[in-house]
């Protein structure tokens, strides 16, 4: 896979897990939102949110949570061989295959605003 496409998925399914967290909040009555809209950062590091016109006008705490995901993809080359020895990232096997594996691992780091549920 290409970086481009690596990176357009990745974005794509953060933002599809986002949406599919607050319907399911909506249908299972939970008074969440997963990245509500405004925002607003604080000089003293905290995250506020602002209810519309005709809510009230408190704010409330936004919590940030943090996701450090590693995604590894792996793989498998196999071909023809006559011996029985290993060497670091290759097996060749005494039936005569030889294997080589090759494993990518990405990091990936995001944070998602919650407005997680309170008691008024």
């Amino acid at each position: 896979m290409e970086l481009k496409d690596f990176v357009k998925h990745t974005i794509l399914d953060i933002a599809a897990g986002i949406q599919e967290a607050n319907t399911e909040a909506i249908a299972r009555n939970i008074n969440l939102k997963a990245n509500p809209s405004p925002i607003y950062f604080r000089n003293n590091g905290n995250v506020e949110y602002m209810p519309g016109s005709g809510q009230s006008d408190t704010t409330k705490q936004v919590e940030m949570i943090k996701f450090d995901v590693a995604v590894t993809t792996s793989g498998t080359i196999t071909g023809e061989a006559g011996a029985g020895i290993n060497i670091a990232g290759m097996r060749l096997g005494g039936s005569g295959e030889v294997s080589d594996e090759e494993e990518n691992i990405s990091r990936i780091k995001f944070e998602v605003p919650v407005l997680m549920p309170s008691i008024n």
